[in-house]
């Protein structure tokens, strides 16, 4: 299902951006590297709640239960 597919994703990036997030805080000599990732994957974040709305009420079997 394409809203199962599209929760895997948005879980990915989100604990993608929380990374980011934690190399942005510890390491200032990357920042502006880090920066760019966090734009980019906050921008992929909102294209995908936009393209896949119900995708988080996705219950995946065996994980969401």
């Amino acid at each position: 299902d394409k809203n199962g597919s599209a929760k895997i994703a948005m879980i990915a990036i989100s604990r993608s951006l929380e990374a980011f997030a934690f190399l942005y805080n510890h390491l200032p000599e990357l920042e502006d590297e880090v920066l760019e990732f966090l734009a980019d994957l906050s921008k992929i974040q909102r294209l995908m709640n936009h393209k896949f709305p119900d995708a988080m009420n996705f219950k995946r079997p065996g994980f969401d239960e």
